[in-house]
C-alpha cells in the first residue's frame, strides 16, 4: 500500500480493529496506530491491548477539524 499511494509512516494514522493487522502497521513503521472499539456497532466494545482505541469515529473527526494541523 505505502508504494502504491506514497504516504510517510512517520505521519501517518492507522487505524483497525484486529490486532494482528495494528502489528503489522506498527512494525512496518506507520508511527500513529489507533484501535476500534466497536466496529460492530450490535456487538460490546472491546478493548484490544497495547494500543489505544477510539469507540466513536465522530470524536476523532471533530478532533481533526477542530485541531488541524499544518504539514509545511
Amino acid at each position: 500500500m505505502q508504494a502504491r499511494l506514497g504516504f510517510d509512516p512517520a505521519t501517518t494514522l492507522f487505524v483497525d480493529d484486529s490486532l494482528n493487522i495494528l502489528e503489522a502497521a506498527k512494525t512496518f513503521g506507520i508511527k500513529y496506530v489507533l484501535a476500534v472499539k466497536n466496529p460492530d456497532s450490535k456487538q460490546p466494545h472491546r478493548e484490544i491491548e497495547g494500543y489505544p482505541a477510539i469507540s466513536d469515529y465522530r470524536t476523532l473527526i471533530d478532533d481533526i477539524t477542530n485541531h488541524p494541523f499544518d504539514n509545511a
